[in-house]
């Protein structure tokens, strides 16, 4: 009572209040604590975000309507169906006008009960909400009463004003997460409303948009200030997850920004204008920060590289793969935050994409398996059971700006790494142009195969001399990636000690380099192998050997790694299946084919030849350069193919590619019309 006396305008008999700028400044905190202990049954200081199970006078005003009104009301209600219902069995064999008057008073009951939700035996979720909702509008009135933003938004100098009327929506945010706490913890115990709809901190941003106007420059200027004066790395002991506090600092403010933002929620704009003016521009900044990061970087990744291979600087490249490890966290740090729900809310959630998406979940670094083609991964940010148009399109964007950023750090770091230090500095480069050479058998000298049989895998050469600087300098960058992940599983000080959250980012950082560097090696072996370009019209067993041996080498250096980020329990097998997994794993499939002894090429080729054959009358029997484009016109003849190569140990190669190594492969001729007809 005598809320129209506490404004200080009212015209009732209560005492009058004199309005000061400092009582009026405190007047939130004031109110907010009298009525959360009020409604808890708390006293002065004690924690007023449960409420306490007492019983009399102590239990606080939900305590007295869950423990005491409630029950009367469901028993009540109980008592009124039970009447009705009596009244329609007495009324089964009466005339019609009983019979009507009956079934209007079951549709009375029904209404009754549709219109009352309190009254039904789960509604104290529904109760608790509509209470909550009542008090935040009753808080409202007496801070409108009282002129609170007016005469706040009027002081001098503004600042002070505006620091006062920033606090207020402080204190108006902490009692609605007061509210939704007591309204989700009954939600959880009985069916019902599970979230509040409107708060007081929406309430006075609607009443007042210049309110909203303030609290978006406040939080955004304190917001960059704070971003501005976190560095983006520094140095860690040892052993310890490395995070760039330029990625924590931003996680932490976009954290708190989400959570501002859920209690907008009911209002589309307001919320939207919320995260436009604070979640956007605080992104933009961290991401232009990360970006000059990357590319200071990248500046120093050249010069431990050198200008020739004699000037390389090894050790330079190991602490610049940490940077770049440490800066690939960081994004994936900010990213996850961003794509995290606002505590104790439900209104985002990470939530797996439809299948036709080119999005995938986000997945850990544990439950990832290095693949030939391992795609990066990220989450998609969606309203709780919303339909993929209905989601936060604003959130989605700087969630999926986020993504390239740290896609184009991988993306940076692996091709400097293989185009700059390997295939420059390190000669790899050489090999690649004296490896078709070798294929044509031009450079093999010594190599021999049995004459008798053809020759099987055990007649591998040793690996080619060219390979030995570029791999070893490759070993270093890998056994560095190793390094990283096995710190993070050492125990150390518990402050020390990192989370699973961050040695699962420190993990997928270390799972995206070794994928994206070792893709774009193998990508480099399999133009060889496949030769697009026609420069290899013909190929030898012999060199073909030469090449098996040292992609076997790459495979097993990454399957190595692909163990250590696996934790295998035992040394990683060799694969000698059909279709080996992991990094180089396919191409060591179609290498395999390339150096099958003479009779399993002729077998193939023969036997695809008279598939085409079949469908193509016209080809010369003697030709045997077999066509594709009859598979690729019947689906069956296609599948026909595939069958035939795995059942001779190669169903890991596409069909195209084999019709390229098959035509390509030199065998010897069994017969003079055979070797004319290849003439």
């Amino acid at each position: 009572g005598g809320g129209g006396d506490v404004g200080g305008s009212g015209s009732g008999s209560g005492r009058q209040v004199r309005i000061t700028s400092s009582n009026l400044a405190e007047l939130p905190r004031w109110l907010f604590r009298y009525v959360q202990n009020f409604l808890s049954g708390t006293e002065e200081g004690e924690n007023t975000t449960t409420v306490k199970e007492k019983s009399g006078d102590d239990c606080g005003l939900i305590g007295v309507l869950l423990d005491g009104l409630l029950p009367v009301m469901q028993t009540e209600a109980e008592k009124y169906r039970l009447s009705v219902q009596q009244q329609q069995q007495e009324s089964n064999g009466a005339n019609n006008r009983d019979e009507s008057n009956a079934t209007r008073a079951v549709n009375r009951a029904d209404a009754f009960l549709r219109h009352h939700p309190f009254a039904s035996l789960s509604s104290s979720g529904a109760l608790i909400s509509y209470l909550m909702s009542e008090v935040s509008s009753l808080v409202a009135h007496v801070l409108r009463r009282r002129g609170y933003i007016h005469h706040l938004s009027s002081r001098t100098p503004f600042e002070s004003g505006a620091k006062a009327l920033v606090d207020g929506i402080e204190q108006c945010l902490r009692f609605d997460v007061f509210a939704q706490e007591i309204v989700a913890g009954e939600s959880d115990q009985h069916t019902g409303v599970t979230c509040l709809k409107d708060g007081i901190t929406l309430k006075l941003v609607l009443e007042s948009p210049p309110l909203l106007d303030l609290w978006i420059d406040v939080d955004r200027r304190t917001g960059l200030d704070s971003l501005r004066d976190a560095p983006v790395l520094v140095s860690q002991p040892e052993a310890i997850v490395p995070l760039s506090p330029l990625a924590e600092t931003y996680a932490a403010l976009i954290a708190s920004t989400l959570t501002k933002s859920f209690v907008l929620k009911s209002s589309v704009g307001a919320k939207r204008k919320y995260v436009a003016g604070t979640a956007v521009p605080l992104t933009t900044y961290f991401m232009d920060c990360m970006h000059e990061a990357a590319s200071k970087f990248c500046d120093a990744m050249h010069r431990a590289a050198g200008r020739r291979s004699a000037e390389m600087d090894l050790e330079a490249l190991l602490v610049n793969l940490q940077d770049w490890l440490d800066l690939i966290c960081g994004m994936d740090l900010a990213r996850l935050a961003l794509e995290s729900s606002p505590s104790n809310s439900t209104n985002t959630m990470i939530v797996p994409p439809a299948p036709d998406t080119p999005m995938t979940p986000f997945t850990p670094a544990s439950q990832q398996v290095l693949t030939a083609k391992t795609p990066d991964t990220r989450g998609t940010f969606r309203a709780a059971g919303a339909t993929p148009g209905e989601q936060d399109q604003d959130l989605l964007r700087l969630s999926q700006s986020l993504f390239k950023l740290r896609t184009a750090m991988i993306d940076e770091y692996s091709s400097t790494l293989v185009e700059t230090v390997l295939m420059e500095r390190c000669g790899f480069a050489g090999y690649f142009m004296t490896a078709p050479h070798r294929l044509m058998g031009d450079l093999m000298g010594g190599i021999t195969v049995s004459p008798r049989e053809g020759g099987t895998i055990s007649d591998m050469p040793a690996t080619s001399k060219e390979l030995e600087r570029p791999l070893g300098v490759l070993l270093s960058i890998l056994d560095q990636l190793c390094t990283v992940h096995s710190s993070n599983d050492k125990t150390g000080p518990a402050r020390h000690s990192p989370s699973k959250e961050q040695i699962d980012l420190m993990d997928d950082s270390v799972t995206a380099v070794i994928s994206n560097v070792g893709n774009r090696i193998e990508e480099k072996f399999f133009e060889l192998a496949t030769d697009p370009s026609g420069s290899i019209p013909e190929f030898q067993r012999s060199g073909a050997l030469q090449l098996l041996a040292d992609v076997q080498l790459l495979h097993a250096m990454f399957d190595s790694v692909t163990a250590v980020m696996n934790d295998a329990p035992e040394e990683y097998p060799a694969h000698t299946t059909a279709q080996p997994e992991g990094i180089f794993g396919r191409l060591v499939v179609l290498i395999r084919l390339m150096a099958a002894d003479d009779s399993q090429i002729q077998s193939l080729r023969d036997g695809l030849y008279g598939l085409a054959a079949d469908s193509m009358p016209h080809l010369s029997p003697g030709l045997h350069h077999i066509p594709s484009q009859p598979f690729e016109a019947d689906g069956t003849l296609y599948e026909t193919a595939r069958s035939m190569l795995e059942s001779k140990g190669f169903g890991g190669v596409e069909l195209e590619d084999a019709i390229l190594v098959l035509n390509r492969r030199n065998v010897k001729s069994s017969s003079v019309a055979e070797a004319l007809g290849r003439l």
